[in-house]
């Protein structure tokens, strides 16, 4: 079989030596359970036109796939840019239960200084509880009473109506919902105790530090008084030093130059920094997904993609890229890891003033993509040139309206 002037094994070694096998397919194991080659499959399959419409719906998708999947990898590269997918870092912290860290915007990191974090507080909110009364009791006087929020700053009244025997449960029932509605970035809840027979109401700011702490004072009545308030716990902002400097912050979730970090306890750690091809290896994953997916889709498909990788299949060895006898391709790790480091894979998607790999890749995907019918119709009469029988006309005509309205 010839696949556009690849004539079988002896053309392969030619390109890959004697292990090109491991590669490139032997024979022409076509995709969809036929295994004659891609003339005669051509030349003697017909499907009905909604079957053909189905199959060119899924070759176009896996080509817009593989387009894309290109354009991932190759992408900055023509120009030389250095926030590209193939320089990206990471950052490490050395107590994760301490302080965990990333980095948002991994590309092009220049300063990769270890940076010393010493945590000596963490910023907190502000809790304060009620003493725990009988929830059945009736402790607090009939009549509309107001007390006062103090918080961030801003200074609030709100107004609670205390009707004649309502229990101290519904009594702080009433105080949350007035706290909790009156926009001042506090929470409040009341617990009752089975146990003991207990409420108990509890108040909280929203967000952590010492600028959103707050008050509750009496205006009109005893409500506050009565209820028996008081802080359990202060609100505080965090403070810490970075590399001996000291800050301070009213948020755990700090950053540090192109940091973002959440303390979590106190304590010293140490932030690193190391290049890392997580997101490239996704990528090229994704890239080999695709590329298999449009291979399987179409037989013609195939024989195109093979005519490109064939050309550049050093290169894509080199880059930790594989073909299995069936002509799909896969990662090899190994080759991989190395291909990252030493820049093989990225000099395989870098254009630069050639029409390279990952244009010609991209744009056979595009031009699938932009015409999928010719890939998905199975018969001869297709062929314009060769036939302008009745039945191409109509599968021509067919094809060109499809490919306008998908």
């Amino acid at each position: 079989m010839t696949l556009y002037g690849l004539t079988g094994p002896s053309h392969f070694s030619s390109v890959f030596g004697t292990n090109f096998s491991t590669y490139f397919p032997k024979t022409a194991k076509l995709p969809m359970g036929d295994n004659s080659p891609l003339s005669s499959w051509y030349g003697t399959n017909t499907v009905a036109p909604s079957q053909t419409a189905n199959s060119a719906v899924g070759i176009k998708s896996a080509a817009s796939a593989l387009r894309q999947a290109v354009e991932t990898l190759s992408k900055g590269l023509k120009f030389g840019l250095s926030n590209t997918i193939y320089d990206q870092s990471k950052v490490t912290s050395s107590d994760t239960s301490k302080v965990s860290a990333s980095l948002p915007n991994p590309f092009g990191l220049t300063n990769t200084k270890d940076i010393a974090l010493s945590v000596t507080q963490l910023a907190a909110k502000q809790e304060n509880s009620t003493a725990a009364l009988d929830k059945d009791g009736t402790d607090f006087a009939a009549g509309v009473q107001t007390f006062t929020i103090k918080s961030g700053g801003q200074t609030k009244d709100v107004t609670v109506e205390v009707r004649e025997g309502d229990t101290n449960a519904t009594v702080f029932g009433k105080i949350a919902k007035a706290i909790d509605t009156s926009g001042m970035g506090l929470n409040s809840s009341v617990v009752t105790d089975a146990k003991t027979g207990t409420a108990s109401l509890f108040v909280e700011s929203k967000i952590t530090g010492l600028q959103n702490g707050f008050t509750l004072e009496d205006k009109t009545g005893t409500l506050i008084a009565d209820s028996g308030m008081s802080v359990k716990k202060a609100a505080a902002d965090a403070v810490y030093t970075v590399d001996g400097a000291l800050q301070t912050s009213s948020s755990n979730n700090i950053s540090i130059g192109r940091v973002n970090a959440t303390l979590k306890e106190t304590g010293d750690v140490t932030l690193s920094f190391s290049s890392t091809n997580d997101a490239l290896r996704t990528a090229a994953d994704d890239f080999v997904s695709a590329y298999n997916k449009l291979y399987e889709s179409s037989p013609k498909a195939a024989e195109k993609l093979l005519n490109i990788s064939s050309t550049y299949g050093r290169s894509l060895i080199n880059a930790g890229f594989a073909f299995d006898d069936s002509g799909k391709m896969s990662v090899n790790d190994a080759a991989f890891d190395r291909a990252s480091k030493n820049g093989a894979l990225k000099s395989l998607f870098t254009e630069g003033t050639n029409y390279g790999f990952a244009t010609k890749l991209a744009d056979a995907a595009r031009s699938i993509e932009q015409s999928p019918m010719p890939f998905a119709v199975k018969s001869s009469i297709y062929d314009m040139y060769s036939n302008f029988g009745k039945n191409s006309y109509a599968y021509q005509n067919m094809a060109l309206l499809f490919n306008a309205y998908i």
